[in-house]
Parts: structure tokens; C-alpha cells; sequence
């Protein structure tokens, strides 16, 4: 057959169109003529007979235009000669659109005769009989498949970040990291132990209401050893005004043959003090929970070394602290406040623990170190601060070098107190109130006395003289820039951090959505986006 009619429809169709099934034509004699003319290269007597079909069929029955006939309902029989093509549909049960898929080739005609006797399929099913309207559900099909397509990479880019999560962008990308050499001294593994050794205590309203009474216990513990540094820095900040100002120049310098213009001294905030402090106080707590560990352990564990002297002097803190911890939990933690107010004068247990304290943070400064920077257990805390809060990534340098600056400051501090700790040397006040108190007595002074004065301003003098001599000595020794020591590498450190921040701009301002089409610009105020689309145009 060449031209049939579908009687439910009343549509003709083509069965040359397509090997595959027919095409539906419009029932108008110049419309049949043009299509079997031109698509088929119908000639004399064959296409006389097409057309005479058509006329007949014309005659009895009203012929329907295949563009504009009524779909048939859904859930129907399916057309004989049709091409079955399977579709996508909704999973929502009431939905009853769906999209054809015609990339899949149609049933054969024995399969396609048997569905025709069969109830509809439950898989969603079409038929054209347009034959060029394919191409615009082929289009909807290709946009179905690159949705899959941008699914699919989502899903590999999101298990991608969950097997990397360890690794951050930070961590792969940053020359900061590569050059503080953290991945390579810190395990991935023992990052979130690290982290949580090195957290310092938590304030006592939270101790009560938080934890259980074992770890309330280890938790009063190390506030005692944070209230101890607060006493030794509180002691070192006394010495800033009973130096010279050139010895000041000197302790801010970093180059070992030129003082610095602007003199030492305490900052402006008192907010940043504390912050500079806590930095050490969280290095004292690291290192009295590593050492409940042992030598070898924390050395395999932690990834900490301490050499003899530091460990030592360690465990002289450690049991210092057992002393004054015993007493808190015995007497209660006001009780030794208030009497020790009472009485006048400090508490002798806390004046050990304080002078073992500062002994350990001196014996943490001063060492010299080769190539490997965190021999030093100063050094590796700075790396163990250098853990994200996750504990599996690592912090920008800006972040960073804050901890830096304030274990300089800190430790600058410590050693001025370390090399002025014998000298009596007052200000320059206190020497004239002094004076004048003498000038108020009797003035009956013998001149033994009087000799006896000039004596021990002499080597009063003289001590000062030799107390600021070995300062100067011991800057270049100890304090400078190129000295081989944990000041050295954290000069270094900041000096790199510092103009990384710079080259790199901080952090980014303008950046993509999760869209890929939107670009955000973050500023000081509120963010906003802005469209692509619309930039486009």
C-alpha cells in the first residue's frame, strides 16, 4: 500500500515516509500531489491512483488534517503502522506530562501488530505522525541528557570535596603552606588531637556548667598554670620602666647591628595584650598535657622534642602545679586568694610555680636550631596553631601570623627579664623620691656613710653597665634576625607571611555563585550579585 486511512482518526497516511512506520499527510488533493511528487517521485498511472483514493475517501468520510486533529486520549490503543516511541514521565502519580524519547528505534511490525491488540503500555509511550516535529523533541531530549549530564558531574564534584575535605584548597594550592612545611611535620591523622591539646582552659562559669568532675578538675588545673604566666608577664611588664630607652630600640630590632626607631613597649589595646598572651598560655597547656604522655610517646604521637633542659624544666612546672592545684582543691580557689591578700605577701607555692614557669618559657627561647625548625617545641605549637578549626585543613597567613607576633612579643618580654633579672636598676623617679626621702631625715649622716652610699651606687652601676652589656651581647645572640633561633624563624616567618598577604590581596571580594552564572561582589557593608545575563547584554 502506498496511502491508507486511519479510521479512528480519519488522518491519511503515507506508508512509503519512513521504514519504520507512516507519516501523516493533509488530506487536500494539492497538498497529496506536492508530497508524493517530491518526497516519493510518484509519476503518471501510480500517482493517479493516490489521488483517486483520495477522493473516494474524501467522499465518504470528512478528512482531518494531522496538524490540527484531536490528539487521541491517554491510556488509548496505539495506532497500527505507527512508530511506538518510549518517554520520560513524572514521578508524581497526578503529573500527566511527559517527554518523548524518539532516539530509540521503533518496535518492528510484529511487535508493533501485538501491541495493537494489547492494552496501552505502563511505561509511557508516543506516536508521531509529523515527521519533522522530531526535532524538536529530539532538542528536549538533548536538554534531559545534559541535565543528567550536569547532575552526574555535581554528584562526582561533591564526592570529590568529601574525599578531599582533608585536604583543602589552602592546603593543595598556598605557598604559605609549602613553606611552613605543616603537611610534611603533622600527620593528617593527628591533627584533630593536636588541635585539642593545644586549646586552652575554659572560664570557670563554663567549667561548671559543661564538663564532668574529672575533666572540671583538669580543667582548674590549667587555669592555675594560665593565672601563673599572667603573674610572670604582669612582673616582665614592670621592666619596661626600669631599662633605658636604647635598650628598648634595641629589643624591637630585628637586625642585629642597628636599633630600631621605634622603642618596645606595651600595646595601645589592651585587647591585643591578651591576645598576644593567650598565644603562650596555650603553648603551657599544650605542653603540660603532652607531658602526662611521656618523653617517647609525645615524641611519636605529638611530634613534639624537647630537649633535656626543656623537659626538665617541664616536669618542675608539672609538680609546682600538682602543689598549687592540691591546694585549690583542698582550700577552695578563694580561700588561697584571700589569704594570701590577708597575709600581705605572696603565696610561696605560686612564687615557685611562677619562677618554674618562666625558667621553661626561657628554655624554650633559647636554643639554637639547625635546619629543622619545630626541634624547637615553640616552633611546632606554631604549626599546631596552624590547624583550621576542622582539623583536617590549615589557616591563611593572615590568620596566622597574628599567633606569630604575639609569641614575639611575648618572648621578647620574657628575655628582657631573663638578662636584666639580677640588676636593680630603677627609674629615674624613683631614684629622685628616694633622694629626697634621704634629704627629709635628720642630715646628721656620718661620712662613713656617706662613703658607704657612694660604694654601693658604684656597683650599682656597675652592674647596670654589665647587665646592659650582656643585653646588647645576648641580642645578637639570641633576639636578632639570622640568629639561628626560634626568634630567627619566626622573623622569617612573619617577614614571608606578611607579603604573601600582600601579593596574594587578602581574602577575595568578587567571586562566583553556586550557579556559575552570578558574580558576587562582597563589600564592607552587605554583599550583592549581579547577573551575567544581564552584563551581556
Amino acid at each position: 500500500k502506498t496511502i491508507d486511512l486511519c479510521q479512528p482518526y480519519m488522518v491519511l497516511l503515507c506508508r512509503r515516509c519512513s521504514p519504520s512506520g507512516a507519516v501523516g499527510i493533509r488530506p487536500g488533493t494539492s497538498a497529496v500531489r506536492s508530497h508524493f511528487r517530491g518526497q516519493h517521485k510518484l509519476r503518471g498511472k501510480q500517482l493517479e491512483q493516490v489521488l483517486g483514493f483520495v477522493a473516494s475517501q474524501a467522499a465518504k468520510h470528512t478528512l482531518n488534517d494531522p496538524h490540527t486533529a484531536e490528539l487521541p486520549g491517554d491510556h488509548s490503543l496505539p495506532i497500527e503502522g505507527l512508530p511506538l516511541l518510549r518517554g520520560f514521565r513524572c514521578t508524581e502519580p497526578q503529573c500527566r506530562y511527559w517527554i518523548v524519547d524518539d532516539s530509540t528505534s521503533s518496535e518492528s511490525s510484529d511487535s508493533s501488530s501485538s501491541s495493537s491488540s494489547s492494552t496501552a503500555a505502563s511505561t509511557p509511550q508516543s506516536q508521531l505522525t509529523q515527521k519533522g516535529h522530531r526535532t524538536s523533541r529530539s532538542a528536549v531530549l538533548q536538554m534531559v541528557q545534559g541535565c543528567e549530564a550536569e547532575i552526574k558531574r555535581e554528584a562526582d564534584e561533591r564526592r570529590r570535596l568529601a574525599e578531599d575535605e582533608a585536604v583543602k584548597a589552602i592546603d593543595r594550592e598556598s605557598r604559605w603552606v609549602g613553606f611552613m612545611k605543616w603537611s610534611a611535620h603533622l600527620p593528617k591523622k593527628a591533627r584533630p588531637m593536636l588541635l585539642k591539646a593545644g586549646q586552652p582552659p575554659v572560664p570557670k562559669a563554663a567549667e561548671a556548667r559543661l564538663w564532668s568532675e574529672e575533666e572540671a578538675k583538669a580543667n582548674r588545673r590549667l587555669r592555675q598554670l594560665s593565672a601563673s604566666f599572667t603573674r610572670v608577664m604582669t612582673r616582665c611588664r614592670k621592666r619596661l620602666d626600669r631599662v633605658p630607652d636604647d635598650t628598648l630600640e634595641w629589643l624591637a630590632s630585628v637586625d642585629p647591628a642597628k636599633p630600631n626607631g621605634n622603642p618596645f613597649g606595651e600595646k595601645q589595646d589592651t585587647k591585643t595584650t591578651d591576645r598576644y598572651c593567650l598565644c603562650f598560655e596555650r603553648y603551657l597547656c599544650y605542653c603540660v598535657r603532652v607531658w602526662a604522655l611521656g618523653r617517647k610517646k609525645a615524641k611519636k604521637e605529638h611530634k613534639v622534642r624537647f630537649t633535656n633542659v626543656q623537659w626538665d624544666a617541664l616536669g618542675e612546672v608539672v609538680r609546682r602545679l600538682d602543689v598549687v592545684a592540691a591546694a585549690v582543691e583542698r582550700d577552695g580557689e578563694k580561700t588561697v586568694e584571700e589569704g594570701a591578700e590577708e597575709e600581705g605577701e605572696e603565696d610561696p607555692d605560686r612564687k615557685e610555680l611562677d619562677n618554674a614557669v618562666f625558667e621553661f618559657c626561657i628554655c624554650s627561647l633559647k636554643q639554637k636550631l639547625g635546619r629543622k625548625s619545630y626541634d624547637n617545641p615553640l616552633l611546632h605549637f606554631t604549626a599546631v596553631l596552624g590547624i583550621d578549626r576542622a582539623g583536617e585543613g590549615w589557616i591563611p597567613s593572615h590568620s596566622h601570623t597574628r599567633f606569630l607576633a604575639g609569641f614575639l612579643w611575648c618572648g621578647r618580654l620574657l628575655m628582657l627579664e631573663h638578662f636584666f633579672e639580677g640588676d636593680q636598676y630603677d627609674s629615674d623617679d624613683s631614684s629622685d623620691s628616694s633622694d629626697e626621702g634621704n634629704s627629709a631625715g635628720d642630715g646628721s649622716d656620718d661620712d662613713d656613710d656617706d662613703d658607704d652610699d657612694d660604694d654601693d651606687e658604684l656597683a650599682a652601676f656597675e652592674a647596670r653597665l654589665e647587665a646592659i652589656n650582656l643585653f646588647q651581647e645576648s641580642h645578637r645572640h639570641w633576639l636578632a634576625s639570622g640568629s639561628y633561633t626560634p626568634f630567627s624563624r619566626i622573623i622569617k616567618w612573619m617577614a614571608f607571611g606578611h607579603g604573601y598577604r600582600k601579593q596574594e590581596g587578602g581574602a577575595p571580594r568578587v567571586m562566583w555563585e553556586s550557579d556559575g552564572k552570578t558574580l558576587c561582589y562582597r563589600a564592607a557593608s552587605r554583599p550583592f550579585s549581579i547577573n551575567t545575563a544581564v552584563c551581556s547584554r
